[in-house]
């Protein structure tokens, strides 16, 4: 029997039949997808770097390669929308806002080249949070700097007492005290054929030697020094706690209703953090480390579902077989208890983790703060018969934005460590974007580039 419709007719109809087919499909699958949710949020393969998550409504954490030479993160991970959760000394009245003892908020540069922006760093944050409570800030920095200078950022950070130190003796001293050994392996990681030339602070250097990628030795130095020996160091002796900001992590909105540092004590957290999975390591060498001095074998570390408030520890049920996967905390912005990480087992952990040789890029402060982080809260949780699995389990590790802290924190193009909320890079429409919302900035506009 011939086809009732011919020529464009019969053509038009086929076309109708194969859009009706597809859409029928596309419905179908969709509705499947949804109801696999629950399902999908528990894939995590072995053979994958990555966790793939379907994208349905969530705010999304970057992965970034952070660490160099450890294998390399490429996409996102996506994280869910934050409910409203327990709420725990978090929200506050502004007439009962109280100053803990103890507090310090920290940051590094290497030299005086980073004055301009330090001082709209400090007034940011004096304005937004700092101004009502005046903790003492504390800037490090590699290169000493002149009196004239260190006046000159006090007086942008008045009326909170800010202090520079130190962060070491200066490089040649640091040189004349290794051993010879050393200082040949130092020479070739930095390329340095000519024993007559002499090593500085910008001298590329390459970590392990055999790598492609170069660092300059005075970024590999920052790296050791914020993975160990800050915390131990003079000038935080006095305080319990340490808020760090990076130079560049510039804070865009006032902190009304929320604090926290009174979410970090009030709940005796040993991290509060902006941000993960920033980065990750898969270097076995790293989790032979963790076994030596904790006696663990540590094969992940998580978040918990369905909101990835905390993260934690996931013991190895094979380590032999099972993938050694520590996905890392964002650097850029977080708070920790210093007396912590003055334990002498993770004292202990952290020499050996940077210890290898001297000016190590490999091994540096997202890996120092993660893995004590997760650790401490394992550890103490063992101590009381408690699993990740039992109710009776404590987070020690809170992420800020799914637990109601919203602080604005701009750092590589976004807020708070989230992909999806963009924040300008250039500082010229930075300021003019955030006064817009925030008045009371305006104060901190003299400081901004025109």
């Amino acid at each position: 029997m011939p086809f009732p419709l011919a020529g464009k007719g019969q053509t038009l109809f086929l076309l109708s039949i194969f859009l009706l087919l597809g859409a029928t499909f596309h419905q179908f699958f969709s509705i499947a997808a949804k109801e696999n949710q629950s399902e999908i949020w528990e894939e995590q393969s072995a053979e994958m770097p990555l966790i793939n998550f379907k994208k349905d409504n969530k705010a999304r954490s970057i992965v970034y390669n952070a660490t160099s030479n450890v294998n390399e993160v490429r996409g996102f991970v996506e994280r869910p929308a934050s409910p409203a959760l327990r709420n725990i000394n978090t929200r506050i009245d502004p007439e009962k806002k109280k100053r803990y003892d103890g507090v310090v908020i920290a940051t590094k540069v290497k030299d005086t080249k980073q004055l301009s922006n330090l001082k709209i760093w400090v007034c940011l944050i004096n304005t937004a949070f700092n101004g009502n409570y005046k903790y003492d800030i504390v800037i490090f920095t590699t290169l000493p700097w002149s009196e004239e200078q260190i006046h000159e950022l006090q007086n942008a950070s008045y009326p909170a007492n800010l202090t520079v130190a130190l962060e070491g003796p200066p490089l040649e001293d640091q040189l004349a005290a290794m051993a010879p050994v050393e200082i040949q392996l130092l020479r070739k990681r930095c390329h340095v054929k000519n024993e007559t030339e002499k090593l500085t602070w910008n001298h590329l250097c390459a970590d392990p030697p055999t790598a492609k990628k170069s660092d300059t030795l005075g970024y590999a130095w920052q790296a050791e020094f914020r993975a160990y020996h800050i915390w131990t160091h003079p000038a935080l002796k006095k305080y319990t706690y340490m808020m760090w900001l990076d130079t560049d992590a510039l804070v865009a909105a006032p902190w009304v209703d929320v604090d926290p540092v009174k979410t970090m004590i009030e709940n005796d957290l040993t991290v509060l953090y902006s941000g993960w999975p920033y980065g990750k390591s898969q270097n076995r060498f790293v989790q032979e480390k963790i076994h030596h001095f904790y006696n663990e074998w540590i094969c992940k570390v998580k978040w918990t579902k369905p909101n990835g408030a905390y993260i934690f520890a996931k013991v190895c049920k094979d380590p032999q077989k099972d993938w050694f996967n520590l996905l890392q905390l964002a650097g850029n912005h977080h708070i920790t208890n210093l007396n912590v990480f003055r334990k002498p087992i993770h004292q202990a952990f952290l020499k050996n983790l940077t210890g290898e040789y001297r000016f190590s890029r490999q091994f540096d402060d997202q890996l120092a703060v993660t893995i004590v982080g997760v650790m401490e809260q394992h550890l103490e949780n063992k101590k009381r018969g408690h699993t990740v699995e039992s109710p009776e389990f404590r987070y020690s590790l809170w992420h800020e934005s799914s637990n109601n802290i919203t602080l604005n924190i701009a750092h590589h193009g976004m807020y708070d460590t989230t992909i999806e909320r963009k924040a300008p890079r250039n500082k010229k429409v930075f300021y003019n974007t955030i006064k817009k919302n925030w008045n009371e900035i305006e104060k901190c506009g003299h400081y901004f580039p025109t």
